[in-house]
């Protein structure tokens, strides 16, 4: 009994590490985006976003 609870706790803590670790490289995968994250218009009006940099391949 002893040794299978244990088995899932570190089933458990591993699943945690893998899922924090792919959820901050996707965070640094976006790191690059546009230029303006907000921006007020009116009628009228434009503006054309730019890239600030681009991904890595």
């Amino acid at each position: 009994m002893m040794k299978k609870l244990t088995k899932r706790l570190i089933l458990g803590i591993l699943v945690i590490i893998v899922l924090v670790l792919l959820l901050l490289l996707g965070a640094r995968r976006y790191q690059n985006g546009i230029n303006k994250t907000n921006i007020e218009l009116y009628v009228g009006d434009h503006y054309q976003l730019a890239l600030k940099k681009q991904e890595k391949k």
